[in-house]
């Protein structure tokens, strides 16, 4: 085992592509993605529903190092400041295969 940050992102869908190039940027290609998630928050309900996607807001899930965490939480601050959305951070130990 292995001590990790795991790190929830729910953004709109359409602003998971920026989340997912941050990511990248940061050095950590490897996430687990999940679509079309409803809740209700400051910006009102979300519930995945309309023609466009707009409403739609998803969940990127990704685990990396607290050094990893510390480089990239103020550019996920900013991010989700402009976009709308929460950053969730927890540590967890990771299950190497």
């Amino acid at each position: 085992m292995q001590n990790a940050k795991r790190i929830e992102i729910i953004t709109g869908a359409y602003d998971m592509r920026e989340v997912i190039r941050l990511l990248e940027l940061a050095g950590l290609p490897s996430y687990t993605l999940i679509p079309d998630i409803q809740g209700k928050g400051e910006r009102g309900t979300r519930d995945a529903d309309g023609l466009t996607g707009a409403f739609k807001n998803s969940l990127l899930i990704v685990v990396c190092s607290e050094t990893a965490w510390e480089g990239l939480k103020e550019t996920l601050r900013n991010l989700i400041q402009r976009v709308g959305g929460m950053v969730m951070a927890c540590d967890c130990e990771f299950l190497m295969h």
